[in-house]
Parts: C-alpha cells; sequence; structure tokens
C-alpha cells in the first residue's frame, strides 16, 4: 500500500492482514512495519525474485480513518501517510483491497 494505493483492513478493533512489499535483496526477516505509529506483527514473509512480500497483521486503533505505514529494515525506511484505511466498505467505494 501507499498513499496512492490505500490498503482497507476493516474495522479499527478487528482488523484483516494486510500484504506490504518491499525492495528485493533486503532481509525480510529484519523488517519493521508500524502502522499509525504503533507496531504491526509481520506474520509471514517471502523472498520474491524482483521483491519481498510481507503479510502483516495491523494493531487496533482507537477510530476508523487513515494511518500511516512505515517501513523500515536495515538499509532504507519508508513513510506513507495516508496507505492503511480503517473503516467500513459501505464508506468506500474508492478503495479497492
Amino acid at each position: 500500500p501507499n498513499d496512492y494505493a490505500v490498503a482497507f483492513v476493516g474495522a479499527p478493533e478487528s482488523p484483516g492482514l494486510v500484504r506490504v512489499l518491499t525492495a528485493p535483496g533486503s532481509n525480510p526477516e529484519q523488517t519493521v512495519v508500524m502502522i499509525g505509529g504503533l507496531p504491526a506483527q509481520v506474520i509471514l514473509t517471502r523472498s520474491l525474485p524482483d521483491q519481498n512480500a510481507l503479510w502483516v497483521q495491523p494493531p487496533v486503533q482507537a477510530s476508523s480513518g487513515f494511518y500511516s505505514l512505515t517501513v523500515t529494515n536495515a538499509s532504507y525506511s519508508v513513510t506513507f501517510t495516508r496507505a492503511i484505511f480503517y473503516g467500513h466498505a459501505q464508506y468506500l467505494d474508492f478503495v479497492f483491497r
């Protein structure tokens, strides 16, 4: 997800998994993911030929809305300010999962 391809994770009290793609060459096991300033649990990682895929359990948040996504490893850190949306799908006809 990023600011232009927002991930919908569901209700703030019970979010679903989200897939995060990272640059190749980094160790996905050492990648830290934060959503809305809170740590997200990396459930599964896969090294692919041209990228790494991480399946992440977002943390519970206090309310619906957009949240930032920060991905950090040994070689880089990137933050997208509105990459994750918590809420109810009927209000999000512009967001695809």
